[in-house]
């Protein structure tokens, strides 16, 4: 008995340690103390759009680090705003000799021929940008076969409203030009050279005849004909060849700024209304060339982007399923401003099932926070067009390279010629998609705003814009319902959640001078950014928001409101917000589970709004106390936490060692389950880690 009474004096001594120092960290990083009425407030929105890292980028860095100073590479130069990509070549000649590759008018930059060491003087100039390595593109692991096709029992364009359109509204994309970025694209009886308005290869030594078949499939899955084989989202589209990965699926950087920039051109054929790629860099980042010249050509060029999220969401091997896989979108996939495609298929490797998401479909978050993907769309085993032109082929596309011309595909929809929307800008567009997509109940790193519905996206245009029947102005705030990462065991400190706002064009009243507002004492846990927008019109904005679990008090159960409103006070959005403590359990100190409910009042009703989208963990004790908290949640709570994909780490952290009995004091083994002292329970059996199958 006394020992155990050393034993808890001893842990009640070293909890005060902890809180104390844990407080004291906190009020180092934070600069002001917490208190359970407010937050440190951020000051500043965030800016995904712009890069606070080196103008140098990493693996050139490496490359500089490594390297002889005179070997040769090629790089990336994007110049400042000041200078145009011709003064900034006049500029470079005072440095050195290069030799020029290829230059890019539209976003401003050039890739030369250079050595190494020359890389940080072009760096330190006030009129450059940035300097980058030549990385290489590649295609995802997709899957391409001719063999086996599946009939499906419902069709895509039935699944995500695409048939309505087409046979109600006669829409077909009309006039709508698309500029797929890929291997190529060749002819073929559901999609005559006709329609293939402008072809032109970046890759060396390769024409444009596609010999790999992913950029014919893609082309396929976004306007093939289906006069004799596959039919095709928006068949009546135009496209642009724009041949950027080579007959094995890789690529270089240059070859694809090469190829955004002559998509955005209007002198040998007209301006793309759509960009389809369905790529990704092997290295990348938010703030890379590539996710700056996709961000260049929406903002500046009013231009749409469509990208593949990627396929390292997870894997089968055998009758095992690995993942799903966190934050492993890339770019370009990873730019802000753009629309990133997950796909929905099932997690099951055999039967497909287009209400959840894809096993393969990379999830986010962002590298900076945001949410993505943004939308998903079907992306497993789509009929399409196989490259083989001179016969009747067809070819079974899966990945989120299929899902993406799905998306493109239905944009084109919205602006056919004959649609009364056509002139509707890019973020218009990605507002209206976002705010009527399908919610499919998974977390938005997985599912983004959800699934594609097109026709309820273009009869919320008609209504908002032609008919003026609905006052709701095409807003929606991202990520719908969820913190960016789960606070661990160790983490005392705030969480964040990048916002992303994303508005179009709103016609009245204007959005001007919102702001960010929250009530009730929701203000101890929550702080978001305070400052107002002058103007929200067709436009995206990033925020921060900041959660932290309330130290101390006497206070377990929090509530209140995040809301954006208008200057004159008009709530725009409103994300209620609770965080309650879920379990105390004496074993033998507290150990405190705090759950954090964000629940999205978006435009589109559905009876699962409640959900449990972020989880704080305060644990004062040993991490094997993890286990009986586990046990004590309760069914619901352990759906939860299995929904949020954190359950299999906390199952991790609750049979990590425990080296002592906290009874007795008894020196306990590695899989001991029992003190063969006291006999009392020190860990419980690890359950079979969540299989989401």
């Amino acid at each position: 008995m006394k020992g155990r009474m050393k034993i808890t004096k001893s842990l009640i001594l070293l909890i005060i340690v902890i809180l104390v120092f844990s407080v004291s960290l906190f009020l180092t990083f934070n600069q002001q103390p917490l208190n359970q009425n407010t937050l440190t407030i951020p000051t500043q929105p965030i800016s995904p759009t712009s890069s606070t890292n080196s103008k140098v980028g990493t693996h050139l860095q490496y490359l500089m680090q490594t390297s002889d100073p005179s070997a040769e590479c090629e790089m990336i130069i994007f110049f400042e705003k000041t200078v145009n990509y011709t003064q900034g070549i006049s500029l470079l000649k005072e440095l050195g000799d290069y030799e020029i590759i290829s230059n890019y008018t539209i976003i401003n930059g050039i890739c030369v021929k250079a050595p190494i060491g020359m890389a940080e003087t072009i760096a330190q100039q006030n009129y450059v940008r940035s300097v980058t390595y030549n990385e290489k593109i590649e295609l995802s692991p997709d899957q391409i076969t001719t063999d086996g096709i599946h009939a499906k029992d419902t069709d895509v364009n039935d699944v995500i409203g695409a048939s309505t359109l087409q046979t109600a509204y006669g829409l077909n994309g009309t006039g709508v030009v698309v500029a797929v970025i890929d291997t190529g694209i060749n002819p073929h009886n559901d999609l005559p050279g006709s329609r293939i308005i402008y072809n032109e290869s970046f890759v060396d030594g390769e024409g444009y005849t596609d010999y790999a078949g992913h950029g014919t499939a893609v082309a396929g899955i976004i306007g093939a004909s289906g006069g004799t084989t596959a039919k095709g989202v928006a068949p009546n589209v135009t496209f642009l060849n724009l041949k950027v990965l080579d007959a094995g699926g890789y690529g270089t950087l240059d070859w694809i700024l090469q190829g955004i920039n002559e998509a955005v051109r209007n002198t040998s054929h007209p301006k793309a209304d759509i960009i389809s790629m369905s790529l990704g860099a092997i290295y990348g980042s938010s703030y890379d060339d590539l996710s700056k010249a996709v961000n260049s050509a929406w903002i500046n060029n009013d231009t749409i982007v469509v990208v593949a999220a990627g396929n390292e969401g997870g894997r089968w091997y055998g009758s095992t399923y690995y993942g799903p896989n966190y934050g492993t979108i890339r770019s370009p996939g990873l730019a802000a401003n753009i629309i990133t495609v997950g796909a929905t298929g099932g997690l099951d490797q055999y039967s497909i099932n287009y209400s959840s998401i894809a096993y393969f479909s990379s999830r986010g978050p962002a590298d900076d926070g945001r949410a993505k993907p943004d939308i998903v769309a079907p992306g497993r085993d789509l009929t399409t067009l196989d490259n083989d032109g001179s016969s009747y082929w067809i070819s079974s596309f899966s990945g989120t390279s299929a899902s993406t011309p799905v998306v493109s595909g239905a944009i084109a929809l919205l602006l056919d010629d004959n649609s009364n929307i056509s002139w509707i800008s890019p973020n218009t567009v990605k507002a209206a998609i976002m705010m009527n997509a399908e919610d499919l109940g998974d977390n938005p790193f997985a599912q983004g705003a959800g699934q594609i519905n097109i026709s309820r996206a273009y009869n919320y245009l008609q209504d908002y814009y032609i008919y003026k029947n609905d006052t709701k102005p095409p807003l929606i705030i991202t990520p719908i319902r969820a913190l960016a990462f789960p606070m661990l065991l160790w983490d005392l400190f705030p969480a964040g959640l990048v916002l992303t706002i994303v508005v179009g064009n709103v016609t009245s009243p204007p959005i001007i001078n919102a702001s960010f507002s929250v009530s009730g004492n929701a203000r101890a846990f929550t702080a978001v950014y305070s400052g107002g927008f002058p103007s929200l019109n067709d436009t995206q904005e990033f925020v921060l928001v900041t959660f932290v679990v309330p130290l101390g008090g006497s206070v377990h159960s929090f509530s209140g409101n995040l809301r954006l409103v208008n200057g004159s006070g008009d709530t725009l959005f409103n994300i209620p917000l609770e965080l309650y403590d879920a379990s105390f359990i004496d074993w033998p100190v507290s150990i405190s589970l705090w759950f954090l409910i964000l629940n999205n009042l978006n435009s589109v009703s559905n009876t699962n709004n409640l959900i449990y989208s972020g989880i704080g963990l305060v644990a004062l004790g040993s991490v094997a106390a993890v286990g009986l908290v586990l046990a004590a949640l309760g069914t619901r709570k352990l759906e939860a936490l299995r929904k949020l994909d954190i359950y299999n780490e906390l199952l991790q952290l609750s049979t990590m060692v425990v080296n002592y009995c906290p009874y007795c004091g008894t020196e306990a083994g590695a899989k001991d389950f029992f003190c063969y002292n006291c006999g009392k329970q020190i860990r419980i059996p690890s359950p079979q880690p969540y299989n989401p199958k």
